[in-house]
């Protein structure tokens, strides 16, 4: 039996007619962890392909919002995207490149559909390399395989932004 404390109690505005559709969730329990795989490598790349081009070597550098978008591998098709690594800059005097947002899209299959906007850490020392981000609690849907990343803004006093990759994990 799974018992939640206060903290994951959820208000509720009593004004608004609230309509709740019943769901049932199994739980196993299981000594080995899932294990989640990066979705590359990803193909039909466009925008700022560096982002999803499956080479921390190559890198978007400039003073403008990145928009980066591709397909994900067919066996990932359909499967929710659970975590994000952006990767960027850890060398001076480019550290401060880092994105402050990253938006986070998917292809409906008619449509671009806003998922979600992911606040970057302020970038410090040690410096490193990457910053993941788990979206276990609120899965990215991937019902078509064609993702899509925008990263706005920037830490650095000059405006650039940077982008060296971007790697979707999904369940293997």
């Amino acid at each position: 039996m799974l018992t939640l404390d206060r903290a994951h109690g959820k208000a509720l505005d009593l004004q608004h007619k609230l309509e709740v559709a019943e769901a049932s969730v199994q739980v196993t329990e299981s000594l080995i962890p899932p294990k989640l795989v990066f979705a590359v490598p990803m193909t039909g790349l466009g925008g700022v392909t560096a982002a999803f081009d499956n080479n921390t070597g190559s890198w978007y550098n400039e003073k403008a919002d990145w928009d980066a978008w591709g397909y994900v591998p067919a066996q990932h098709k359909g499967k929710p995207i659970l975590r994000l690594r952006y990767h960027y800059v850890n060398w001076n005097p480019n550290e401060y490149k880092k994105v402050k947002t990253l938006e986070l899209w998917y292809y409906n299959g008619s449509t671009w559909v806003h998922h979600v906007t992911l606040n970057t850490k302020y970038p410090t020392a040690p410096w490193p390399t990457y910053e993941d981000f788990d979206l276990f609690t609120n899965p990215m849907p991937n019902p078509t395989g064609l993702v899509r990343i925008i990263g706005r803004n920037s830490w650095d006093q000059y405006g650039y932004r940077w982008v060296s990759e971007c790697q979707f994990s999904v369940l293997e």
